[in-house]
């Protein structure tokens, strides 16, 4: 059990660092449909909005994260599932977000 808690930890302060990062406009590389984009393409979007934007995602997943950690310490059995359904309403809300944002993209 404290092996699956240590490896939950450091996927936690793995999606914090991430997040962090996303969200003070740094740490692009971490997006990698953004990175597979040519410079053109990447020049078109908002950099801070989207950075932003994915950053809160990662935050709320190393939350999530966080509660498996707490369900696991407490042995709370319900836990690990409210945090499963955080993790997919924080990726369907980020890409519903990115699809009708107005001031994601730059229009030139």
């Amino acid at each position: 059990m404290m092996k699956d808690v240590i490896v939950e930890l450091l996927i936690m302060a793995f999606f914090l660092l991430i997040g962090c990062l996303l969200f003070n406009g740094r740490g692009g590389c971490f997006i990698p449909i953004y990175n597979a984009l040519s410079e053109k393409e990447q020049n078109s979007y908002n950099k801070k909005v989207l950075f932003k934007g994915v950053g809160i995602c990662y935050l709320v997943c190393s939350m999530s994260v966080g509660l498996m950690i707490i369900s696991k310490l407490f042995e709370v059995v319900w836990l690990p599932y409210i945090s499963a359904i955080v993790i997919v309403i924080s990726v369907v809300l980020l890409n519903i977000w990115m699809c009708l944002s107005k001031n994601i993209r730059n229009y030139k």
